[in-house]
């Protein structure tokens, strides 16, 4: 069996008890690859599931999710690189007599980026300090967190209301973003064509170049049409060399014009 470990800059080898490290790993296409088998893992109907079940990927928690304290520090309720699906349980208490609301506020603690708000609404009356609400912190396997409540004071478990103040994204900015992905979705797809089409243009003229110097040495084309592949080849080559980001359609014209010169003559061979 083989472990594969993407911990960025963090050097792991003290842990293998100073064992040499597998280093010819590229660490980008690690993380793209395991995201790829995550995914399938995740979208893919039962019959596909069974395909992959052998392979095994443990998605972590990317930024440490913390609770902001009365004091304004930062208190790390779920760790950096901690596996998810996880969960995190927390006793809260009141600082004041009768008060029927506690405030929560999440952020991930490395960027500081504030994540999310919740009120825990309708608590019973008591002393400060009294009161026992246990609440537990979920990030499922999506990695979307989620909040749940309960009083325990008089050893009844009792759910409490968690109410979402604010999250991190307003409802314009999250349609704004969806906005935005949609777009980018289209540049990709437009991206995506343009360079299956350049790289149908070059593959071809290459292909077309080494067809016409084998046919040529077996004696199949005379020498002035080996020429003339060549020639167009060039011309190709070239073009692809002054305009690497052309569009599609014109990385698709220019193959045409090079099949219709190349084509007969490789038939002909």
């Amino acid at each position: 069996m083989e472990i594969v470990i993407h911990l960025g800059n963090l050097c792991v080898q003290e842990f293998f008890n100073g064992k040499e490290l597998y280093k010819s790993i590229n660490p980008d296409e690690a993380v793209a690859y395991g995201a790829t088998i995550q995914a399938a893992i995740l979208t893919s109907g039962k019959e596909e599931r069974d395909r992959l079940y052998d392979l095994k990927v443990h998605d972590v928690n990317p930024q440490s999710v913390g609770l902001e304290t009365a004091s304004g520090d930062m208190s790390v309720l779920i760790p950096r690189n901690n596996p998810i699906p996880a969960n995190k349980e927390h006793i809260f208490t009141t600082s004041s007599n009768n008060q029927t609301s506690i405030s929560i506020r999440l952020c991930a603690c490395e960027s500081g980026c504030f994540l999310s708000k919740y009120n825990l609404i309708d608590l019973p009356l008591y002393s400060r300090g009294i009161p026992k609400i246990h609440v537990t912190f979920s990030i499922n396997i999506d990695g979307i967190l989620s909040l749940k409540a309960y009083d325990i004071t008089d050893g009844k478990k009792t759910e409490i209301n968690c109410k979402e103040i604010s999250c991190g994204l307003g409802k314009k900015e999250v349609e704004q973003l969806m906005q935005d992905l949609e777009k980018y979705k289209m540049d990709d797809e437009e991206n995506l064509k343009r360079i299956e089409a350049k790289n149908a243009l070059e593959d071809y003229a290459y292909r077309a170049r080494e067809v016409a110097r084998n046919a040529r040495d077996a004696g199949k084309l005379y020498f002035t049409e080996k020429r003339k592949i060549e020639r167009a080849v060039d011309q190709a080559i070239n073009w692809l060399d002054n305009y690497q980001f052309a569009e599609a359609c014109e990385f698709e014209e220019k193959l045409r014009e090079l099949k219709q010169v190349c084509d007969p003559l490789i038939q002909k061979s």
